[in-house]
């Protein structure tokens, strides 16, 4: 995945690919020539269980997995 910061509105915009006319969704800035980051598509996500386990809340837990 590749990444541009707009100069002008200064957020991120995201694309599978490098190449190409490249608009900035937030302000419709042409982001074409600007440098190309590369960001990793991997992230660590702690399980649900793991996350709500650890906390002393005598709430109930409510998985989205079930």
């Amino acid at each position: 995945m590749f990444k541009k910061v707009c100069p002008r509105c200064a957020k991120s915009s995201y694309s599978s690919y490098s190449g190409g006319e490249w608009i900035c969704p937030s302000c419709s800035n042409d982001l074409t020539f600007q440098r190309v980051l590369k960001v990793s598509g991997q992230r660590k996500i702690a399980p649900v269980k793991e996350k709500y386990a650890q906390s002393d809340s005598d709430q109930p837990v409510i998985s989205l997995y079930a």
